[in-house]
């Protein structure tokens, strides 16, 4: 009788370790999938940040061209009454006003121009900086992958997407900090044991 009882004394034990397992790793759970969620959650608002490029808010000034060409006419009217009121005459003047005239708008036009051609460069220029942040972001993720998780995630890019993140500088230059401080896994470049 008290080996039976022992031995349900045991099960009792038994069960009731064995439900406080299944609770404990039902909670384990629950609490990694919020945690998966909150990841996602932050990667997506991360992401909607480096849709903004500022650079593309920039645009020429246009008010100090205006007022430059303003006081070239105005110049150049008062050249040309000048000219009329003189012994010269009007004709060798006017023809000096005009091509003053011309001159100081090809200055104008070819500033205007570098100042847009300096705006396109800057929106160029933001726009590579977030793709490599994008890829940083998605290079966070893939550091603690196993190899067969970095395989899986491998497999499922389609070629721009595997071009933009292992072409790219920030990849490259991960990678070879990585190479250098570890080894590689186990010693090995298991980068380049991976299937294409």
């Amino acid at each position: 009788m008290a080996v039976a009882t022992a031995a349900i004394g045991g099960l009792v034990i038994a069960g009731v370790s064995a439900g406080a397992s299944f609770s404990q790793a039902s909670k384990q759970k629950k609490l990694q999938a919020q945690a998966e969620q909150d990841a996602a959650k932050a990667m997506s608002q991360a992401r909607k940040k480096l849709d903004v490029n500022f650079a593309e808010q920039m645009s020429v000034k246009k008010e100090a061209y205006d007022l430059e060409r303003e006081a070239l006419l105005s110049a150049g009217a008062q050249a040309t009454e000048a000219g009329i009121e003189s012994e010269r005459g009007s004709a060798a003047t006017a023809g000096r006003v005009y091509a003053a005239q011309q001159q100081g708008q090809a200055g104008i036009r070819g500033a205007m121009a570098d100042e847009m051609t300096n705006i396109e460069q800057a929106i160029v220029d933001e726009d590579s900086r977030l793709r490599d942040l994008d890829v940083a972001l998605d290079l966070g993720s893939v550091a603690n992958m196993s190899n067969k998780q970095f395989r899986q995630f491998k497999r499922e890019l389609n070629p721009q997407q595997e071009a933009m993140l292992f072409n790219n500088k920030q990849y490259s230059q991960n990678y070879n900090q990585y190479m250098q401080g570890t080894g590689g896994r186990n010693g090995l470049d298991f980068f380049n044991y991976l299937p294409e």
